[in-house]
């Protein structure tokens, strides 16, 4: 019963998949983003690491408010790891499991949501043909 509500108020599986990717992803803020010589730094401790928890939420709620345009936080996500990483990998540090595993399910959820789009407006190019 919970999962038929909880589907029922993001909509198709797929955005079901992303509200839990990007609340994963949110997550990931409390893993470590780098390390060095032993020494972890997790998330929170860096710059963009509320700015992860942020985007995801605000993710969530486009999702659950059936916005199409949901793709944009966690695509935002995406990029923001990736470029933290690069950052990361410029220096003497290395880059932890938190900021690799944010970027796949940031990337994941944004997959998931652009290809939920796509399916809604073939479907809706499909009823308009209709007679």
């Amino acid at each position: 019963m919970v999962a038929a509500s909880s589907s029922a108020i993001v909509g198709s599986p797929f955005k079901l998949v992303a509200v839990g990717a990007l609340a994963l992803t949110a997550a990931t803020t409390l893993l470590t983003w780098t390390s060095r010589n032993g020494i972890d730094s997790w998330g929170l401790a860096h710059d963009d690491g509320f700015l992860v928890i942020l985007a995801s939420a605000v993710g969530v709620v486009l999702v659950t408010r059936r916005i199409k345009a949901a793709w944009i936080a966690p695509g935002f996500v995406a990029v923001l790891l990736i470029r933290d990483i690069s950052r990361v990998r410029g220096t003497d540090f290395d880059v932890g499991l938190g900021l690799w595993l944010g970027t796949v399910l940031a990337l994941l959820a944004a997959v998931l949501l652009i290809g939920d789009l796509v399916i809604d407006i073939q479907r809706a190019g499909r009823s308009d043909e209709d007679p």
